[in-house]
Order: structure tokens, then sequence, then C-alpha cells
């Protein structure tokens, strides 16, 4: 650990609101999409993009109810695609 940097780089996303607002966004691009974290978090699909574009300004609370989404989002697709144990009796 040097600098007081526990994650590397990391860091530097806590310190550059403009990236991670923008890898925020490319990820909702690529995976979610902002229809369907609309409809969960009940903000409208624009305001969310405003949100999460380079002039916008996202309330905490509406960026923690973005990223709760997004891992209950990621959780699940994981499980679904996690192989199964085989059974001895199979």
């Amino acid at each position: 650990m040097t600098d007081g940097a526990p994650f590397g780089d990391c860091v530097v996303v806590a310190y550059d609101v403009a990236t991670a607002k923008t890898i925020l966004h490319d990820y909702v691009n690529a995976t979610v999409g902002f229809t369907d974290l609309a409809e969960a978090t009940h903000i409208p699909s624009k305001s969310l993009m405003r949100m999460l574009g380079p002039a916008g300004n996202p309330r905490t609370d509406n960026l923690f109810e973005i990223v709760n989404f997004l891992q209950r989002a990621a959780m699940a697709c994981a499980s679904r695609s996690r192989p199964r144990a085989r059974s001895k009796w199979m």
C-alpha cells in the first residue's frame, strides 16, 4: 500500500467523478439497459442518462439506488451462469 491507496487503480475512479460516471453509464448500457434500470428505480430513463452523463450530478440516494440494482442484477446473472455440481447419483 502506498499513499493511502488500499485498492490500487480503484482510487483513480474514487477521485475522478467524471470517469466514474462514464464507467457506470457504459456498464448500464452493456448490461441491464436504461429502460430496465428506470423501471426498477422509478427514475425516468432520460433522467438516469443525464445523471450519468458528463454534466450530470446525481443525488446520493439515486446513485445508491442505481448501484444497488446493478449489484442485484449482477448477482442474479452470476447465479444463473454458475455451473451446477454433478451429483454422484447422476
